[in-house]
């Protein structure tokens, strides 16, 4: 009986920390999408650059057309950087953490 009981309680307890994760990625989504609303637009010698605020290049406009594909070009692999950097950081913070005892 008390085995019994010790795994009810046991599953409970898993049951409510599912469900704090649950919420923890909804609220997660929520900013990311909130992040993406966000949009700036910087320009600088004929080269104008739209990123959202999940730091994605979403548009990039260049003055001279001689090469029409280099806008796509230019902000796919700025959005590779982006995300080699942030991987990178991830990993960084990943070793900061445990160093600092988290």
């Amino acid at each position: 009986m008390a085995t019994y009981l010790y795994n009810a309680s046991n599953l409970i307890i898993n049951l409510k920390i599912m469900l704090g994760q649950l919420k923890e990625l909804k609220r997660l989504r929520r900013i990311k999408k909130q992040m993406e609303e966000i949009t700036v637009t910087e320009e600088y010698e004929g080269v104008k650059v739209t990123m959202n605020g999940a730091m994605e290049v979403t548009k990039v406009e260049i003055a001279d057309q001689t090469y029409p594909k280099l806008p796509k070009y230019v902000r796919k692999a700025v959005n590779r950087a982006v995300r080699s950097v942030q991987k990178k950081m991830m990993e960084n913070a990943g070793g900061l953490s445990s160093l600092l005892g988290g």
